[in-house]
């Protein structure tokens, strides 16, 4: 029962969140101009690399101790 009514508060959070967020940000690159992206998308791209980013020095810490063993 808990458990539902969690998951019904979070998404109804992470609903409101997105809504709010449906701006247009302007991310420029250098020699290539802008890109208009959607706020939520932006931060959902950077929360995804940033994960990525961590598993990836997390499995190299690993495989650098098993080496060792």
């Amino acid at each position: 029962m808990w458990a539902v009514v969690s998951v019904f508060i979070f998404l109804v959070v992470l609903s409101l969140f997105g809504v709010q967020n449906m701006h247009q940000t302007r991310v420029n690159f250098p020699m290539v101009g802008g890109l208009e992206i959607q706020t939520v998308f932006l931060l959902m791209i950077v929360f995804i690399l940033g994960f990525m980013a961590g598993c990836f020095f997390w499995f190299m810490n690993l495989s650098k101790n098993r080496g060792k063993r």
